[in-house]
């Protein structure tokens, strides 16, 4: 079977009903070891950060491969058409990366990093920074009127002076332009001093708590306002620029900084999807879950009830659901895989190389439920035919994100090895979500069932 009208119109809606925690979806969460031969927790944080500095609304993914000569190549794929801005601003900020660690301690050169950072990145603080402005300013309106809100008048002052900053960062906002370095050098002066109040109150976390549930209970509970996570969302890219710099200071990227930086966009793949529309195709899906999780569906009306909703709204999204976009980590895990089986290249020039990439794919956010999958299986599945490649260190995000569609790894023997485990994984947690939803205990031994008696079929 294939895993994908399972995964695209079953799974992603059990897992917008489930609610985040408490052990309900998905039930066992893949985990993934950051640890691989040749890549140091220094590397994978570096590249990730990285990863995150680069993006602006598309998630993005990259590698790093060093040939023998002095190139250092990075390939970087994104969830959408086009990469070349990104292209351009991760060339700029590798130069100035490199630029202060020949200067290091320059405050001009640091500063440098930030006015590049956040002319790439402005429409992302924009966003956040307006996202929740009206919210933000009836939570500071309440708060400075009231007379009872914890504290003493030194955490006070910071509050205020947060949001005097950031109030000056909204109104230049509407008016900033990014090619103007000194209404960009002015934008950053304001983000560097927003930080400082911030990291004050951020080690005042209870007083920030009652002062957002005061808030909530002066309303009734109709208000509510995440003071904290505003703040953070604000100073995100800020954050994440000061990890950059603090990591990429250490001694082991020196050789990389000593390289010639080549770029390789890789383009999105789409793939067509084309789902039946009758109902025993889906009927046939859940058939296969409920026989072997041992679930008596037909003794349970209530259940029964739900399932027929189930393929109710299977069909009406698979009629409307025509293609997906491969996932920007599982894109470039193809295209190096895929490399490995062609010949080498005639010339070892720009990016291209027979060196493999480094052990590691980076992403800007910690990939999907599904992609979690499919690096699972593909991992477990594959020792022995490839060396493995590990994603993010962080925990997997477990809401999907559909369509989502699967790469080919370049053998036909491989693909099917792997879609088969996808295809186990996502049905046991699928079978487990309806056995905590109706109360029903799943046998102990499902999983090696499975595998022992699981056929592919198709």
């Amino acid at each position: 079977m294939d895993p994908l009208p399972l995964l695209n119109l079953f799974t992603k809606r059990a897992s917008q009903q489930a609610k985040l925690g408490g052990n309900v979806w998905p039930l066992n969460a893949p985990t993934h070891s950051p640890h691989t031969l040749d890549v140091t927790d220094h590397f994978a944080a570096a590249f990730d950060t990285l990863a995150a500095v680069c993006e602006t609304s598309h998630r993005i993914a990259m590698t790093v491969t060093l040939p023998p000569d002095e190139r250092m190549i990075i390939a970087l794929a994104e969830n959408r058409c086009e990469v070349e801005n990104t292209v351009e601003f991760l060339q700029s900020l590798w130069s100035a990366l490199k630029c202060l660690r020949g200067n290091s301690g320059s405050v001009e050169k640091r500063n440098d990093i930030f006015v590049i950072a956040y002319r790439h990145g402005f429409h992302r603080l924009k966003q956040h920074v307006s996202s929740m402005w009206m919210d933000a300013m009836h939570f500071y309106g309440f708060w400075e009127t009231s007379t009872t809100k914890s504290g003493d008048e030194s955490i006070h002052g910071e509050l205020r002076a947060a949001f005097r900053i950031l109030s000056r960062v909204f109104d230049s906002l509407t008016r900033t332009d990014t090619s103007n370095p000194v209404q960009m050098v002015d934008l950053v002066t304001q983000i560097h001093s927003l930080y400082a109040h911030c990291e004050v109150l951020s080690n005042a976390r209870a007083i920030l708590r009652q002062w957002c549930n005061d808030y909530e209970q002066a309303f009734n509970g109709t208000a509510r306002f995440p003071l904290r996570r505003y703040f953070t969302g604000c100073l995100a890219l800020y954050i994440n620029i000061v990890s950059l710099i603090d990591v990429m200071d250490k001694t082991e990227f020196d050789d990389m900084f000593c390289r010639t930086l080549r770029i390789k966009a890789i383009q999105p793949v789409i793939v067509t999807l084309d789902y039946p529309l009758d109902k025993s195709f889906y009927e046939s899906y859940l058939d296969d879950i409920l026989d072997r999780c041992e679930i008596l569906a037909a003794k349970n009306s209530k259940l029964w009830q739900a399932l027929e909703g189930e393929i109710t709204h299977a069909i009406a999204t698979a009629n409307e659901m025509k293609s997906a976009t491969i996932h920007c980590e599982l894109r470039l895990l193809s295209f190096h895989q895929n490399q490995r089986l062609v010949s080498t290249p005639e010339e070892e020039v720009g990016t291209e190389t027979a060196t493999p990439p480094q052990n590691y794919i980076a992403t800007s956010q910690p990939p999907c439920y599904a992609c979690a999958v499919f690096m699972d299986a593909y991992r477990s599945e594959l020792a022995d035919v490839f060396d493995r490649m590990c994603t993010q260190a962080q925990s997997a995000n477990p809401r999907l994100q559909v369509p989502w569609a699967m790469p080919k790894l370049g053998n036909a023997e491989v693909d099917r090895s792997v879609q088969r485990t996808v295809f186990m994984m996502i049905c046991l947690d699928y079978a487990k979500f309806i056995g905590q939803q109706f109360g029903y205990r799943l046998p102990r031994s499902t999983q090696i069932t499975f595998k022992r008696n699981w056929q592919y079929n198709r």
